[in-house]
């Protein structure tokens, strides 16, 4: 029985009343069952772990301006993640239309796992996938990530949904953006979930991932359908268009500590609820 819960000097105290070592074990186990997410397969139902890493990639040059074929893939961290990290990844023509995908499933970064998530674009007549031409972050895995972005051409719009999230989790997102290719310039991104939040990144010349400069962090909740939109717009005096090359999206992880004592609690519960006897707490 978990029993006062009280506080002295800045630290809880919790008692866990006659309750051995095994049998506290199986009360964990089982509050961990009622997590969200517990006992699914790899086929996740949601979102609800790991990282997720999607680039735009221009996947040749039909204009003749050089540059890759297939275009630079980024792998290991940007802001987040670790060495050998596996990205998603969305193809297309240079100086073409990036292709449309609904629903299009994202894969953790170990590259095979599937994470629950997903990625839908709009129709992409107003977007363009293009090579970066002024590429100026120098270490890798930045010179691959902003080899290429894509660039809306108008004033502004949708340019994807992630969807397959949980409602009840609260997500950090980054998005990536060098766009100082071919004169563009600031970029203002929004994105809508339980709420709509807007950031904006001015570039320069940078060799290391600052906010602001490079990326913008947002932290949100999805709407109750489990997404989150989308959209980016030109900003600035001297702006011809906005872009963008890529994103990272990640569950923010709760307290251990406090995740640890909820989970044992509820283990606990259900253990007595179905075993019917009542410990005995002394003091």
């Amino acid at each position: 029985m978990l029993t006062k819960i009280g506080t002295k000097r800045g630290s809880t105290k919790v008692r866990f009343c006659g309750v051995g070592a095994a049998a506290l074990a199986t009360a964990v186990a089982v509050g961990a069952l009622m997590l969200p997410g517990a006992g699914q397969s790899s086929a996740r139902a949601t979102f609800n772990s790991g990282i997720v890493d999607l680039q735009w990639v221009s996947d040749n040059t039909p204009n003749g301006q050089g540059g890759y074929t297939p275009g630079p893939t980024a792998t290991g961290p940007a802001v987040i993640g670790s060495s050998g990290d596996v990205w998603n990844q969305i193809l297309g023509q240079n100086d073409n239309a990036a292709t449309q995908v609904t629903n299009q499933t994202l894969d953790l970064t170990d590259g095979v796992t599937t994470s629950g998530a997903t990625i839908t674009t709009p129709n992409y007549s107003a977007l363009g996938l293009y090579e970066s031409y002024g590429n100026v972050f120098t270490p890798n895995p930045g010179t691959n990530l902003f080899g290429s972005e894509l660039i809306q051409y108008n004033n502004g719009g949708p340019f994807a949904t992630i969807g397959g999230l949980d409602p009840s989790l609260t997500y950090d997102l980054y998005l990536y953006s060098e766009n100082i290719s071919q004169g563009h310039g600031d970029t203002t991104f929004t994105v809508t979930g339980s709420e709509a939040l807007t950031g904006t990144v001015v570039p320069a010349s940078a060799s290391a991932f600052t906010s602001g400069v490079n990326y913008w962090e947002f932290t949100l909740k999805p709407a109750t359908d489990g997404t989150i939109a989308m959209g980016m717009a030109k900003s600035g005096v001297n702006t011809q268009n906005s872009g963008i090359s890529g994103l990272q999206i990640t569950p923010v992880p709760e307290s251990a500590t406090l995740g640890l004592l909820l989970v044992a609690g509820a283990g606990l519960v259900l253990l007595r609820q179905r075993g019917g006897g009542k410990p005995h707490c002394a003091g």
